[in-house]
């Protein structure tokens, strides 16, 4: 299975209520805000109510968001990428849902082919934190 099985393993395991508990042991000390962070914002977005489409983006999120840390936790990603998984992070805590998405489509264009397993959730978490105010 290795990492990738790994990755899939913990985002199968994620409850429909909000993102599981996993290991983070493994993030590097200046990327650990990205858990607290994304946690939280999912965390919040959970408790709204929502119409059915959101609630299937939401799933999309909590699974998008768990393949992310996951990834973060067994080197998967690191450097630049992990540095601007931090900054939309941080972005989105901030409300300034403009540069989480610049930030975004930037990796799109960069990442996609490596990372599309969570960009696209990650997409969806900014769009709902922006109109909820998450």
């Amino acid at each position: 299975p290795g990492a990738a099985g790994a990755a899939a393993a913990a985002a199968a395991a994620v409850p429909a209520g909000g993102v599981a508990a996993q290991d983070t042991n493994g993030i590097p000390a200046d990327l650990k805000p990205i858990v607290s962070t994304l946690n939280q914002i999912v965390a919040s977005l959970t408790n709204l109510a929502m119409s059915p489409p959101e609630k299937k983006q939401m799933g999309q999120i909590t699974q998008a968001v768990s393949i992310l840390l996951a990834k973060l936790n067994t080197g998967q990603i690191a450097g630049e990428v992990g540095q601007q998984a931090l900054q939309l992070a941080q972005a989105v805590a901030a409300r300034d849902y403009a540069a989480a998405l610049q930030i975004h489509k930037a990796m799109v264009a960069k990442e996609w082919d490596k990372h599309k397993d969570w960009l696209k959730g990650i997409k969806n978490l900014v769009v709902l934190a922006k109109k909820y105010g998450s």
